[in-house]
């Protein structure tokens, strides 16, 4: 069997935020890989185990790009000012 951990350096939010969308895959999306996901205060640990590798590199890429799409989405989110502010009108 083959083996990878990734140890991945996010807190707060963005921490639940990147464990919320990486559940969804390691809940069973990637087919012949198992996952194991554990996060502390500051961070986030995903082991992946397959027989075969190039199954295992797949999903260590998958992993990866999902999990710096999250972090980018939730920090983008948390920066900005949640709330709505319209202009007025200016017509003619």
């Amino acid at each position: 069997m083959y083996a990878a951990s990734l140890e991945l350096e996010v807190q707060g939010d963005v921490a639940k935020a990147v464990e919320g969308a990486l559940s969804v895959e390691a809940g069973g999306g990637m087919p012949k890989v198992e996952t194991r996901m554990t996060r502390t205060d500051e961070d986030l640990k995903v082991d992946l185990f397959s027989e075969d590798l190039p199954s295992l590199r797949a999903a260590v890429n998958s992993f990866l790009r999902w999990a710096a799409m999250a972090a980018e989405v939730a920090q983008d989110a948390q920066d900005q000012d949640n709330t709505y502010q319209t202009s007025p009108h200016q017509g003619n």
